[in-house]
């Protein structure tokens, strides 16, 4: 399972990154007040984001 935790420095406003999981291709925003994960490629995925567990689809 992948877990996801918003640790955005607090000097920031936005981070967002691009990872490959188990065949899926992720884009994760972070932001101060949010944490929002899309696929950009592959099947739903069960992730676990700031300890809330979710499912995410395209």
């Amino acid at each position: 399972m992948l877990y996801i935790q918003n640790n955005l420095p607090k000097l920031w406003n936005k981070l967002t990154i691009r990872i490959q999981y188990q065949g899926r291709l992720l884009n994760i925003e972070y932001t101060q007040n949010n944490t929002k994960v899309t696929i950009i490629s592959g099947d739903p995925i069960n992730i676990v984001v700031n300890g809330v567990k979710s499912t995410v689809e395209k």
